[in-house]
């Protein structure tokens, strides 16, 4: 299972929760996305981070949706060997 969200507060304890219960593979969550997004991800403030969280997360200091073209990028940008997009759960 591979798993994709909005970089905030909420989005990150959820990712947590489903990396933990399912295993699954966290996709575009991470500082490189945050990076990418430059001075643009949002208006919304990010807020503090959970316990645990890489601090470079919080880098760009707002919320970076999942809608973002920095974020949809990564998800599509390349699958694992052997899987279509329908074989993947």
């Amino acid at each position: 299972m591979r798993y994709a969200g909005d970089l905030d507060t909420a989005g990150f304890h959820v990712a947590a929760t489903v990396q933990q219960t399912y295993g699954a593979e966290l996709v575009a969550m991470n500082a490189d996305v945050v990076h990418a997004a430059g001075d643009s991800p949002s208006a919304v403030p990010l807020g503090i981070l959970p316990a645990g969280c890489d601090p470079q997360l919080g880098a760009g200091g707002h919320v970076l949706h999942q809608e973002h073209d920095a974020v949809l990028a990564r998800p599509f940008a390349s699958k694992p060997s052997g899987q279509s997009m329908s074989a993947r759960s």
